[in-house]
């Protein structure tokens, strides 16, 4: 597929310049279908080689732009939307904190520090990534503040996890398109750029998967369909060979328990159902390690050995202690903690650690704080921590047992990102920045005290749509979505 786009790059270009077009007729009409697309967009990362940019410049990059267009197109004549929360303009704050450290550090060091064109450019690009990751963080926060489009956005992200399974299972059955993975691993990369990149775009639903089969009044054919998503999006993500999913996975499971706990009571899930789901992916887990381990006899080998055994035999070699756990990881993070005392403020710059030996950095919180300094990292944490407190506090305070059910499971997702980011530079993966502003948004479906508005004769009213914080503009009868319905 890559060849032909690179040998038919005139023909290509008209086609999506036609296509783009046509699009942005249906966004001016309804920009939430830019959104939805882009969700759906973020599991398909397949683009050409472009100069500077490389491959970073994806569908999903002219979907969010069709749809900003779509936005400022309409903003005048656009009824006025709710207000903010406290705790979504909080977050937008801090936010906007991070980002203006990320381009003081960059203005700084490159102007301060003697860089290459070539770094310079690099230096930029990054800088652009951080400020288009907050720009989509923004864009889903004031555009899923009502239950349809915030459950939409999730069924849009699992539709993406359909495309990206089948994909995954076609590669690992050795009969899939060479494009779909490794030619010297065989690790299975799918629909997106790299094998790396899987498990932050499906396991972040994995739990939200398992409770939506588990759901009361879902249909036998919806749940015998989530079924096997979940199958499908299980064994792609083992497929990639990577060991954080394997951990991803682990975790997951404390992860249900947490949520089981916690909702049982509410009875949005049948709990047997639950339980016996749990059981049988407990058992298949295990099964998977016992059989990857069968047969082993210390001949483990990169491109040799099967992906899908990968990171089980790495981690075995490495409780046995005939191997590192990753000599790779473990060198990056001495080069930070060597040198971060000579960059404790500003930081080196957006990915200016070339002149240490490094050209990356496969941890985001080291990365973050050997980019922009002890500073840097602060103001990321008390945000990434606003996020998580918002979607927590909406999982408590809303009355709707399904919403709040699905919101929970998106802030264990969340927790599985940030663990994906302890190897891995997460903050150039599009996903953390779209679950974050799904979890700030839900604040808005949390029940707000009345306000007094006046009627006739100076009478005190009541606004009935500040109690679920949607949109007074919205027509009729979708504002009832807010309070109550199955996702």
């Amino acid at each position: 597929m890559t060849n032909f786009i690179h040998d038919n790059l005139i023909l290509v270009f008209f086609a999506l310049a036609l296509m783009a077009v046509v699009l942005l007729l249906k966004f001016l009409k309804r920009p939430e279908l830019g959104l939805y697309l882009t969700f759906f967009a973020t599991g398909i990362l397949i683009a050409p080689k472009l100069p500077i940019l490389r491959e970073k410049f994806t569908g999903v990059e002219i979907l969010m732009t069709l749809t900003w267009t779509a936005l400022l197109l309409r903003s005048v004549s656009s009824p006025r939307s709710a207000k903010l929360t406290k705790s979504q303009s909080n977050s937008l704050i801090l936010g906007a904190v991070f980002i203006g450290w990320i381009v003081l550090s960059f203005a700084i060091n490159n102007a301060t520090h003697p860089i290459t064109v070539t770094e310079n450019f690099g230096s930029l690009i990054e800088t652009f990534n951080f400020i288009y990751g907050y720009l989509m963080f923004i864009t889903v926060v004031f555009m899923a503040r009502d239950w349809s489009r915030w459950k939409s956005c999730l069924n849009s992200w699992l539709w993406g996890a359909v495309v990206v399974s089948a994909f995954g299972l076609w590669a690992l059955s050795g009969h899939g398109p060479s494009w779909t993975y490794d030619s010297f691993t065989h690790r299975v990369c799918s629909t997106l750029r790299t094998e790396n990149q899987v498990p932050s775009f499906l396991l972040p639903i994995f739990v939200v998967l398992v409770f939506m089969i588990a759901q009361r009044g879902r249909r036998p054919r919806d749940k015998w369909a989530l079924t096997v998503l979940l199958a499908g999006v299980s064994l792609t993500a083992i497929a990639s060979g990577s060991r954080t999913s394997l951990l991803m996975l682990a975790f997951s499971g404390i992860g249900i328990v947490y949520i089981t706990l916690r909702e049982s009571r509410y009875r949005a899930f049948n709990k047997e159902r639950l339980i016996r789901i749990s059981f049988f992916a407990i058992f298949t887990f295990i099964a998977y390690v016992l059989f990857a381990l069968a047969g082993y006899k210390g001949d483990y080998a990169l491109g040799h050995t099967p992906a899908w055994k990968r990171p089980v035999l790495m981690l075995y070699e490495w409780t046995q202690g005939s191997s590192n756990l990753d000599d790779n990881r473990t060198e990056q993070l001495k080069v930070v903690s060597e040198n971060i005392s000579d960059n404790l403020v500003m930081g080196t710059g957006p990915k200016n650690y070339g002149y240490y030996g490094v050209e990356e950095i496969h941890n985001t919180y080291a990365g973050i704080l050997f980019q922009t300094g002890v500073p840097g990292l602060i103001f990321f944490l008390f945000w990434i921590l606003t996020v998580l407190q918002t979607g927590l506090k909406a999982g408590k305070r809303i009355p709707d047992p399904h919403q709040r059910l699905i919101i929970l499971c998106m802030v264990a997702g969340m927790v599985l990102l940030l663990l994906y980011s302890l190897t891995m530079f997460g903050l150039r993966q599009r996903n953390i920045w779209l679950l974050a502003g799904l979890l700030v948004a839900s604040d808005s479906f949390v029940p707000r005290r009345r306000s007094p508005i006046l009627g006739p004769l100076g009478s005190r009213m009541e606004d009935p749509t500040t109690n679920l914080g949607l949109d007074s503009s919205m027509p009729k009868g979708l504002s009832s979505l807010g309070s109550g319905g199955k996702p």
